[in-house]
């Protein structure tokens, strides 16, 4: 088999450009990397006027009593800043070169690709460099055009909803560009520069894999190409068909009043500010794990915007040690945890994430696991839950999205085939539905599937014949009923806790300082609200703890 050097180049932030290196070694058979080239960004240095200016101190303000107040170090995540110095690091442990461009002089990258016998230049750029460039490779170039924040102007192209055409283009000698692939990206409600920002640079980054693979099998050095084109023109199909009405204003991310946010955070702090400081001497932090839905930019009562979300990863990845499932169940069989901690879930495998949520997934290298319904997924349908309150259009992932996913990092558990309310008593159907899922996954991933996410999650939606199934067939099942999980050994512990992700950064911290779950243990612990609905919830929690 032919083998296909191949130079990447990229004027994006520079683990853009290492993802994009590394999908193509992974996903393009014959294909090697033989060098990167880094373009700075194109638009320069902007000077700060006195508001943003004052912002900025603020906000170094509030993030160092943040971090006094977690008792966390200051880089608790080893690639949060992933530079141009960790590019080249992390390049030269693979033993690729790398060069840096930091001026529209472009006469050392025509040397570099010449010195690596270069067969195939792929681009993503948001401004085009000289075509003499793409024309030095054997076998020409793919260029695809970055999305250019500059050009939107204060929400006008956002508020006409007009999609953004991506194009591969194949440049080859003197001749002119030849369109390889086209895809259209709407653009929907609650979209912003940034989010389309990501959602593009994906979009581009997966034109170009499928372009190389398409050029590899044309010279022999790799088989019919597949996958991408139908996974994403499935998912834009399946967009398309929406009747959206678009909100006129974004909804508040406060599910909570913010002057009670205010009082209870005044009020706690110096609690939290003891505690945290005994639990890092002690080594006693908690892993916390979040649970979500799905990143949407269109409106759904369990979604949160791809914007918002990378705002709530960008906080998390400053104050918390963020981790997968597995480290999180190695975590808690240590004996100690010195750092806060999350990991960080998604629940039912809505074929939006497959956009939205891996946008974020890889402009930023967060991990997360998912559970997704088998059935649900074999039909490639709506969910039951969705359609009851009057929610279309939404469908769950297919296997061959879901294989990818496994595939490219993230953790994939079960979650039931068809969205089963756990806290039935009927064996047979608590067989089929928990471990019949995992035989569905087994035979479609041909892979170990550890985690077992009980749907809705509730005690009264976990009867103790599903915790005993649970338990049987899986290493570990999470529950969603909050709290914290701490280190308890080598055996470790098989019931996990999950709290979910709340739609504030403010309520957000609250939640894993454990706040609002407290408040929330307090009001059933003395039986505020409906009585009835106190005792069997403590009832459930009394037969889940003699199950497991």
């Amino acid at each position: 088999m032919k083998t296909l050097r191949i130079v990447a180049v990229s004027d994006s932030n520079p683990r853009l450009l290492w993802r994009l290196a590394q999908r193509i070694e992974s996903e393009v058979p014959g294909a090697t990397i033989c060098g990167l080239i880094h373009q700075a960004g194109s638009s320069g240095h902007r000077a700060r006027s006195a508001g943003k200016h004052f912002r900025a101190v603020a906000t170094q303000l509030a993030e160092l009593l943040l971090h006094l107040l977690h008792a966390s170090p200051f880089q608790p995540n080893a690639d949060a800043q992933f530079d141009r110095d960790a590019l080249l690091q992390h390049s030269q442990r693979v033993h690729w070169q790398v060069a840096f461009l930091d001026k529209e002089n472009f006469h050392e990258a025509e040397e570099f690709v010449r010195k690596q016998q270069t067969d195939l230049c792929v681009a993503l750029l948001e401004k085009s460099v000289a075509p003499a460039l793409f024309a030095i490779p054997k076998l020409g170039s793919v260029v695809v055009t970055r999305f250019d924040q500059s050009l939107v102007s204060a929400g006008h192209n956002f508020a006409a909803g007009q999609p953004i055409k991506m194009t591969a283009s194949r440049v080859q000698g003197a001749s002119d560009p030849v369109c390889i692939q086209t895809l259209s990206l709407p653009i929907d409600p609650y979209d912003t520069p940034t989010s389309m920002t990501l959602k593009t640079d994906l979009v581009g980054s997966d034109l170009l894999i499928q372009s190389t693979a398409r050029i590899a099998h044309e010279q022999g050095a790799a088989s019919e190409p597949s996958g991408y084109g139908s996974r994403m023109l499935s998912l834009l199909d399946s967009r398309a068909t929406r009747a959206e009405a678009r909100p006129t204003a974004h909804p508040s991310p406060f599910t909570r009043a913010p002057w009670k946010l205010f009082l209870i955070s005044v009020a706690l702090w110096p609690y939290l500010l003891v505690r945290n400081w005994c639990r890092r001497l002690r080594g006693q932090f908690p892993v916390i794990i979040l649970v979500h839905h799905l990143i949407s930019d269109v409106p759904h009562r369990m979604g949160m915007s791809t914007d918002r979300f990378l705002r709530q990863v960008q906080f998390l990845r400053k104050h918390y040690q963020i981790v997968s499932l597995s480290d999180a169940v190695e975590l808690l069989k240590s004996s100690a945890i010195r750092v806060p901690t999350v990991a960080i879930t998604f629940d039912d495998g809505y074929q939006e994430n497959f956009l939205t949520l891996r946008s974020v997934v890889e402009a930023t290298g967060l991990p997360v696991s998912m559970f997704v319904c088998t059935g649900l997924v074999e039909q490639h349908s709506e969910f039951p839950h969705d359609l009851v309150e009057g929610q279309r259009s939404f469908k769950a992932l297919s296997w061959e999205e879901v294989a990818y996913l496994g595939n490219n990092g993230m953790e994939i558990g079960s979650h039931t085939r068809f969205h089963l309310n756990c806290g039935s008593t009927d064996e047979e159907a608590l067989y089929a539905e928990i471990v019949g899922a995992k035989t569905d996954l087994q035979q479609h991933l041909r892979m170990r599937v550890r985690f077992f996410g009980f749907p809705f999650g509730e005690p009264e939606n976990i009867s103790p014949q599903a915790m005993k199934l649970a338990k049987s067939h899986y290493e570990y099942s999470l529950s969603c009923y909050g709290g914290e999980n701490f280190a308890s050994g080598p055996n470790g512990r098989t019931h996990l806790l999950r709290q979910g992700l709340e739609s504030s950064t403010w309520e957000l911290e609250l939640a894993l300082q454990g706040i609002l779950d407290l408040r929330k243990r307090i009001q059933r612990r003395f039986g505020w609200g409906d009585e009835a609905q106190v005792i069997e919830r403590f009832q459930a929690m009394a037969a889940l703890r003699d199950v497991a």
